[in-house]
């Protein structure tokens, strides 16, 4: 089983993130929580989202930024994103154990920057 969830915005990248202040940085990190879990119950459906989550799931992520400034994939490691499909229940964990992050890709969009987030399930071993 394999689901693509989008999310219309990009997140700060880890570099941004580290220059907040603790409560900033906690604050857009839950919001980020909220947005990913928002999206993926609207796109799913509530049925399709199941209370366990995938227990092993490979993980691509698409981003597409609004310029074609340059841009390091190890800023956009995921952080926010792969925390909020826990939260959502949508991944059971997001450590190694349970999760392969396959790839990282960039692309640029200027009228809808956005992440495609696609999860493809994988047997338990």
């Amino acid at each position: 089983m394999a689901v693509v969830i989008v999310i219309p915005e990009i997140p700060p990248s880890l570099n941004e993130w580290a220059r907040w202040h603790n409560q900033k940085a906690n604050k857009e990190k839950q919001r980020w929580g909220e947005l990913v879990w928002a999206c993926a119950r609207q796109q799913l459906g509530i049925g399709g989202i199941r209370k366990c989550g995938f227990a092993r799931a490979e993980v691509t992520l698409k981003y597409f930024f609004p310029s074609n400034a340059r841009r390091d994939p190890d800023n956009y490691s995921g952080k926010f994103i792969m925390d909020g499909l826990v939260s959502a229940g949508i991944l059971v964990d997001d450590s190694f154990e349970h999760v392969e992050l396959k790839l990282i890709k960039g692309g640029v969009d200027k009228k809808a920057p956005r992440v495609e987030v696609e999860i493809t399930e994988l047997e338990v071993s």
